[in-house]
């Protein structure tokens, strides 16, 4: 995991999540967050491994990105929709008017290409 690490071994990534190492031998590492509705969340895990996978899918939703496990088996056209969601917009960010036209321009070209693929075919 990446952040920045103290000398007490605590990790506090970009994302905003502490990370605490076992306090004794055979405890698990721990992982606190508050999430993007402003609940304070953790994982824990036994070792700093197996806590880093657990953690993926909060730092991508914690950045703003998609749960990819989600898009497996969706078509562009969810994608693209997603995309466009105000949902997904971090809190008190949203986009301006014509930044929000200039997407929905653009998406509604990209859907003639992709909005029947599925999401593991679409391709760079």
């Amino acid at each position: 995991m990446s952040g920045v690490r103290s000398d007490s071994g605590i990790l506090k990534t970009l994302e905003g999540i502490t990370v605490y190492p076992p306090a004794r031998p055979g405890n698990p590492w721990r992982a606190v967050w508050y999430d993007l509705d402003g609940r304070r969340k953790y994982r824990q895990a036994a070792d700093e491994d197996a806590l880093a996978h657990k953690l993926d899918p909060v730092k991508r939703r914690l950045a703003g990105l998609p749960d990819l496990h989600r898009f497996q088996t969706a078509s562009g056209a969810d994608l693209v929709a997603h995309y466009l969601s105000p949902d997904r917009m971090p809190a008190g960010k949203p986009w301006s008017g014509s930044y929000r036209a200039d997407q929905e321009r653009l998406a509604h070209k990209a859907l003639a290409v992709i909005g029947s693929m599925p999401c593991p075919n679409l391709e760079t």
